[in-house]
């Protein structure tokens, strides 16, 4: 499909998620971030679902054939008759290529003759995204808590043009997800100016949310010796300290996307490192709703057992 042939284009991406900070702190991920900062840039509708079944998108998309309706970052099937959709995912391990939906869209763009060419950066931000953070080398990872920031000081009405053509701007020179994430805080911008009041913030608040969630999190260990936690609450933001300071190699909490199903996610860092969390539990096949490719993260409908 060529984006020259539509009159108007809407990106539709997933919503963000509250974090354990607070419901004023959402956060999405980084590649969806640059997505809804390309749709800025180009002048297209952004729109952040938090529902995005099937009918519910199918739904929002109508059948205006002067729209081009461009999917990012969550799994849709277009019918048959959906010939202006099109769906730029990469969480089907069946089809995925190792490319995180902002690369694949830039990758079309480019091939379109809409961008110059996909910025270098992109490989470690797939990499970071469809693998893990442990795919990218230490020194090339960014704080977490500015990391954290950044994604939480996106506008809730979305990107203005001058903010992401900076962002975009700032992907292309910079040489880690480290040194991008630290431009978009450390700048003049209103991202960047939100970012660092979120930033002073929740560092004020780290040790209570901290406290609240290790105060009710149930610690068990497996026949097999796996050490897993359990926990009542999202703990987006602050999963690094948890596995830390209750010494686990499991986390298991409600996922805060599919209602009563849990999110069971590995330490990336820890003695699992390289074994898919689906290999460390069994749940029956028909409750999984989602299988991360990188291996670190597996949605499931409970009971859930770690071997």
């Amino acid at each position: 499909m060529r984006f020259r042939d539509y009159n108007r284009v809407r990106l539709y991406t997933h919503g963000r998620t509250p974090t354990s900070f607070g419901d004023e702190y959402e956060i999405g991920h980084l590649d969806d971030l640059i997505c809804m900062a390309i749709a800025a840039k180009y002048g297209w509708a952004a729109i952040r679902l938090d529902d995005t079944s099937p009918d519910h998108v199918r739904g929002r998309l109508g059948r205006d054939s002067y729209v081009l309706n461009v999917i990012t970052d969550f799994a849709y099937e277009p019918e048959w008759w959906e010939n202006n959709v099109i769906v730029f995912d990469h969480h089907d391990p069946a089809t995925s290529n190792g490319l995180c939906s902002a690369h694949l869209l830039m990758q079309e763009l480019a091939r379109q003759g809409l961008m110059h060419e996909v910025p270098a950066l992109m490989d470690e931000i797939s990499r970071w995204d469809v693998v893990g953070p442990q795919a990218v080398t230490p020194e090339n990872r960014p704080d977490p808590d500015r990391y954290m920031s950044v994604l939480a000081a996106e506008p809730d009405e979305g990107f203005d043009r001058k903010t992401a053509e900076f962002i975009l701007k700032m992907l292309e020179r910079s040489f880690s997800i480290r040194q991008f994430v630290n431009e978009l805080f450390e700048s003049e911008t209103r991202l960047g100016e939100n970012a660092r009041r979120i930033h002073s913030e929740i560092l004020a608040k780290r040790e209570e949310a901290l406290a609240e969630i290790i105060g009710t999190a149930t610690v068990s260990e497996s026949p097999s010796g796996v050490r897993y936690a359990t926990l009542d609450k999202n703990p987006a933001g602050l999963l690094r300290e948890i596995f830390s300071r209750l010494g686990v190699d499991v986390v298991i909490h409600p996922n805060e996307r599919t209602p009563n199903a849990v999110s069971v996610v590995r330490d990336s860092n820890g003695r699992y490192a390289t074994t898919p969390v689906a290999e460390l539990v069994e749940v029956a096949q028909e409750q999984v709703v989602f299988t991360h490719p990188g291996g670190f993260l597996l949605v499931a409908y409970p009971p859930v057992i770690v071997k």
